[in-house]
């Protein structure tokens, strides 16, 4: 990858970027600030890595010849090396990517689709994550609608866009991938998690993400904006059902694994929960968890963040000073007391989370490992000491684990400059390194817990899973997750 000087760099996010020590700056990081105009979008360009790029075939001249689709303007394409088996492909310049994620109305709202065509989009090139891409296999991307709503404001309709090694590629695992943005906007949530897919397709997974309906009306259309609660977390049950009724259109098999950052933490564990025999395994990163103790904080006035303030009142649709502890909303995403009192089996889930978080506090990742374990919830005055290691691992029981970096706050797995901490949330270059290992150990985690759900439906014949069927093969990998104990701390 082509390094960004640090005067172009700042030629981008001077003055506009605000990932400072406020937490509304891990909030609501918008995509403008990298893509607002053409000259920031040809910089921007300089930070895409070099990755490879599984080949399709064109005859344009004879004999048919493999080729990156992008290096070309061949315009009829294969999957097969005998130029038999045709398959749509449109190329998306950085110029185009930049404009489809500034439209704040159109994104993830599933226009203009060409049914069944793959790109290869720049969002899964930028180089800005914590862990590099140089050499990962860039992956090949596909729109599809997945829920259509209908409503007084008009029709939304729910764009899920499937990323894969190849368009043809079989025997893959799945992994659903849902963005955060506090439930509502899409646009930097979306960018950093398509920092994250590559990773996963690399190991052998097709990746589903899905776009859900907002609170408020900051972005998207009055159709899609405007939304309850219960309306997002039912979009994201209904991507769930999408993938499992398509999944295997696109090559993938056996039960999901849910990934999330942020807000999109949130709806993987909502899911996960609600659904926990329908998936395999859950990577929820710095996920807000537990409403129950984030309004007790707000109300004891331990929890003052401003932002965190009005994203939770968004959420509550009202004032959180005066709100109740009891109300449905409030319990139903309370997720580490949903655990601890119902006896239903939980998935197996991997919490990343920075001690620097501001936005969402490290003790909400905490009471839900706790949790997991059958300990003893924190109460809401409790606070939590800092670690002394760089970062460190937890075990959340026998099959769950929680991944904490000391110097990381929100959107830690995002960092444009690690020699400069205000726009490297991981927290420096140490730091970051140690991200990187981690995001190493979600995709294991994942892989691992995908290929025990798929080997178990295989041996019941297509039939129900039951966990008692499947722990014993998942309790294995988490012993060789914990072989990294040694280098992360």
């Amino acid at each position: 990858m082509q390094k960004l000087s640090l005067i172009r760099f700042a030629s981008i996010v001077a003055g506009t970027w605000f990932l400072t020590a406020t937490s509304t700056a891990h909030a609501e990081i918008d995509i403008n600030t990298l893509l607002g105009n053409a000259l920031a979008c040809a910089i921007t360009e300089e930070a895409l890595a070099e990755m490879p790029v599984e080949p399709l075939y064109h005859a344009d001249q004879s004999p048919c010849q493999a080729v990156n689709p992008a290096s070309t303007t061949a315009t009829q394409w294969f999957v097969d090396a005998a130029c038999t088996i045709p398959v749509a492909f449109s190329s998306t310049r950085m110029s185009d990517y930049c404009d489809d994620s500034l439209d704040k109305a159109s994104l993830g709202n599933g226009l203009d689709i060409t049914a069944e065509s793959w790109t290869l989009t720049p969002g899964n090139r930028l180089d800005v994550g914590a862990k590099p891409l140089d050499g990962v296999t860039q992956p090949y991307m596909q729109r599809r609608v997945f829920k259509t709503i209908n409503n007084e404001r008009g029709e939304c309709q729910l764009e899920m866009r499937i990323y894969a090694k190849h368009p043809d590629i079989k025997n893959q695992k799945t992994l659903i991938a849902y963005h955060g943005g506090s439930w509502t906007s899409r646009g930097f949530g979306y960018f950093g998690l398509e920092l994250s897919v590559p990773h996963f397709v690399e190991q052998g997974f097709v990746v589903f993400a899905p776009f859900y309906r907002l609170l408020g009306d900051r972005e998207s259309t009055p159709a899609c904006n405007q939304a309850s609660f219960d309306q997002i977390t039912d979009d994201a049950e209904s991507a769930l059902d999408w993938v499992l009724d398509n999944a295997s259109d696109y090559g993938a098999t056996g039960l999901p694994v849910l990934f999330g950052q942020s807000a999109g933490g949130h709806l993987a564990a909502s899911v996960s929960l609600a659904r926990a025999d329908t998936i395999s395994a859950a990577v929820l990163m710095y996920p807000p968890t537990d409403f129950y103790d984030f309004l007790a904080r707000v109300q004891q006035g331990f929890y003052t963040n401003e932002e965190g303030l009005s994203i939770l009142e968004r959420v509550i649709a009202g004032p959180a000073a005066s709100a109740s502890l009891d109300d449905p909303l409030v319990a139903s995403n309370s997720f580490p007391l949903r655990v601890r009192d119902d006896a239903a089996v939980t998935p197996p889930m991997m919490i990343v989370q920075g001690m620097q978080d501001e936005l969402v506090e490290p003790r909400q990742a905490l009471r839900l490992c706790q949790a997991l374990s059958g300990d003893p919830l924190l109460d809401t005055a409790t606070e939590i000491s800092a670690i002394s290691d760089v970062a460190t691992v937890q075990s959340c029981g026998e099959d769950s684990s929680l991944y904490l970096v000391r110097d990381g706050n929100h959107a830690l797995d995002v960092c444009l400059d690690e020699r400069i901490d205000s726009v490297c949330p991981s927290g420096g270059a140490e730091a970051r390194a140690r991200v990187a290992l981690i995001i190493d150990d979600a995709v294991s985690f994942a892989d691992n817990a995908a290929a025990a759900t798929t080997t178990s439906s295989s041996s019941s014949g297509g039939g129900s899973l039951t966990w008692w069927w499947i722990m014993p093969i998942v309790f294995l990998r988490f012993g060789v997750l914990l072989n990294r104990r040694n280098q992360l701390v």
